[in-house]
C-alpha cells in the first residue's frame, strides 16, 4: 500500500508564494499526498504553511495560530521538500518560519559586520598602484582661456589594505568658483572589475581617450579634459602590450 507523504495532516496556508503556487494549488497537491486542506484555522490543523512576511506583519492567521499554540508555523520550502523525497519531514531548523527568519537576520547582521571591520573610509583604503608602482590617482585638466575659466577632475581607484581585497572609484570634479563636487563611480565594497571599469570609464568620459591609449599622440578635442602623464621617468602604468592588469600593489594613502 503506497504511503503518501502527506497523510494525516491537516493544511492551512497564509501568504503569497507566487503565482504558480497559489493556494488552489497547494490545495490540490496536499490533497493529492494525502492530506487534507484548510481555509481557515481550526484545533485540526496540523501545519500552517507561512511566508517570512505574513510571520513579521503577524497577519491574521499567524496572530490566531501565535495565540493558541496548536500549529506548526512552517516554510514553503517544508512543503515543498516533503512532496519531492516522497515522505514528511520533520519541522524544524529553517523548515520552522520563526527559525528562518531568525538565521537570514543573523547571517545579515554578521556580513554587515564582516563589510563594517573590512571597509571603513580613511584608515582601510588606499590609492591602488599597480605592479609598475602607478598610483591610479590621476587629475584631468580643461582650461578656457576665452572666459578665463579652468577645471580639473581628481580621478581615483582605491583599494583596501587588508585581504580580501576590495575596490572603489571615486571622482571630485574642482573649479575656482564653486566647492568641490565628489562622486562614487564604484563604491566601496566593489570587486576589481566593477571599480577598474568605472574608472577606465570616466577616464574615456572625460577625455575622449581610452584608458589603455592615454600615452599616445593625439589631437586635443574642444570640449576634452587632458591627462598629462608623470614625467622625469616615473612610473606611468601598466600597458596591454606588458602584460594583463591584474589586482595587487603597494601603499599609498588617501
Amino acid at each position: 500500500m503506497v504511503k503518501f507523504p502527506l497523510t494525516g495532516l491537516i493544511i492551512a496556508a497564509t501568504g503569497d508564494f507566487g503565482p504558480r503556487r497559489s493556494h488552489e494549488t497547494l490545495k490540490r497537491w496536499t490533497e493529492e499526498n494525502g492530506g487534507q486542506w484548510a481555509t481557515k484555522l481550526c484545533p485540526e490543523v496540523t501545519h500552517l504553511i507561512c511566508t517570512k512576511e505574513d510571520y513579521r506583519s503577524k497577519a491574521p492567521m499567524v496572530k490566531q495560530a501565535l495565540r493558541l499554540k496548536l500549529f506548526t508555523i512552517v516554510t514553503y520550502d517544508w512543503f515543498e521538500d516533503s512532496l519531492m523525497k516522497g515522505y514528511r519531514l520533520a519541522p524544524r531548523g529553517d523548515y520552522l518560519v520563526a527559525r528562518a527568519i531568525k538565521d537570514a537576520k543573523k547571517i545579515k547582521q554578521v556580513k554587515k559586520q564582516i563589510k563594517k571591520a573590512t571597509i571603513k573610509k580613511g584608515d582601510r583604503y588606499r590609492v591602488y598602484r599597480d605592479s609598475t608602482r602607478f598610483a591610479y590617482d590621476i587629475v584631468l585638466v580643461r582650461v578656457n582661456l576665452l572666459q578665463n575659466k579652468s577645471e580639473r577632475y581628481v580621478l581615483r581607484l582605491c583599494t583596501t589594505h587588508d585581504v580580501p581585497k576590495y575596490y572603489a572609484s571615486l571622482l571630485t570634479y574642482h573649479t575656482r568658483d564653486s566647492p568641490a563636487q565628489k562622486s562614487v563611480l564604484a563604491p566601496m565594497g566593489s570587486d576589481w572589475a566593477t571599480a577598474f571599469d568605472a574608472f577606465t570609464n570616466a577616464f574615456k568620459s572625460k577625455t575622449k581617450v581610452e584608458w589603455d591609449e592615454r600615452l599616445k599622440p593625439r589631437r586635443l578635442e574642444e570640449e576634452a579634459f587632458v591627462y598629462s602623464p608623470p614625467k622625469d621617468g616615473g612610473p606611468k602604468g601598466e600597458m596591454p602590450e606588458d602584460f594583463n592588469i591584474k589586482a595587487g600593489g603597494g601603499a599609498a594613502s588617501w
